[in-house]
């Protein structure tokens, strides 16, 4: 069994509270350490025996892992990856990847002409319940796919939080709707896409989209996505086909 020497780049709450613990329960993944200068995480238990670097070149130059766990903020993970490749690191990268399709494409051929890996972290792809819910789409057991329909909302709407600021790549699409969009991705093999409407919602002083939804045909099925700050919680996806419906919640 062969076991990746992992660091961490940046100590975020989503780092501590959801992937911390998913990588204690494994066993092919040795954390060596991470480069953070949040006092916070030199009050992390989980870290108490392990290497705390608090300069970046150090951090970089160390042979001692090679492979990179990404949690900085959206603004910074295309610029970090990019860094990781130039000292011949793996990356695993927090969602979004990058701020946009044209860097996401750079970046990806460049780590495939290093003969590098990055991937992009959904964690909801290893869910029992989105397993399942591939098989039965792959089995057909509703019969054709007519309607698909997800969503993810959520009720935060303090300014101070990190999603909210412009600056560090904010906004409810790359916080939120990637979630719903993704799955297109993570369901069907190479989709042929026929967007019919697009829609988001800004808040002009913020400068940031706070919702959205879009309306998408991929061949005879319809797929829905609603996602958002600032309302009700919704996290769902529900499947109508032509021999049955299937609805699944708490799925992201």
């Amino acid at each position: 069994m062969k076991i990746h020497k992992v660091a961490f780049w940046s100590y975020s709450s989503h780092l501590k509270n959801k992937v911390l613990p998913s990588i204690k329960n494994s066993k092919n993944i040795k954390v060596v350490g991470i480069f953070s200068n949040n006092i916070s995480v030199t009050k992390d238990s989980f870290f108490k025996n392990k290497k705390i670097w608090d300069n970046e070149l150090s951090f970089l130059l160390d042979s001692n892992f090679d492979t990179v766990y990404i949690s900085s903020p959206n603004s910074k993970h295309y610029k970090n990856s990019i860094k990781c490749l130039k000292f011949n690191k793996n990356v695993i990268c927090e969602k979004p990847l990058s701020l946009s399709y044209q860097q996401s494409k750079y970046i990806i051929g460049l780590f495939n002409k290093k003969k590098k890996y990055i991937f992009e972290v959904f964690q909801y792809v290893f869910h029992p319940a989105f397993k399942k819910i591939n098989q039965i789409i792959r089995k057909k057991t509703l019969g054709e796919l007519v309607f698909i329909n997800a969503n993810f909302s959520v009720p935060i709407n303090d300014k101070k939080n990190i999603r909210f600021s412009k600056k560090l790549g904010g906004g409810s699409l790359l916080d939120l709707g990637v979630y719903p969009l993704s799955i297109i991705f993570s369901l069907f093999d190479q989709p042929k896409i026929n967007i019919i409407k697009s829609v988001m919602f800004f808040d002009k002083k913020l400068k940031i989209d706070l919702r959205g939804n879009s309306l998408i045909k991929i061949q005879n099925t319809i797929f829905n996505f609603q996602w958002g700050f600032n309302t009700a919680y919704k996290n769902n996806i529900e499947l109508i086909g032509k021999k049955g419906n299937l609805l699944c919640e708490f799925f992201f």
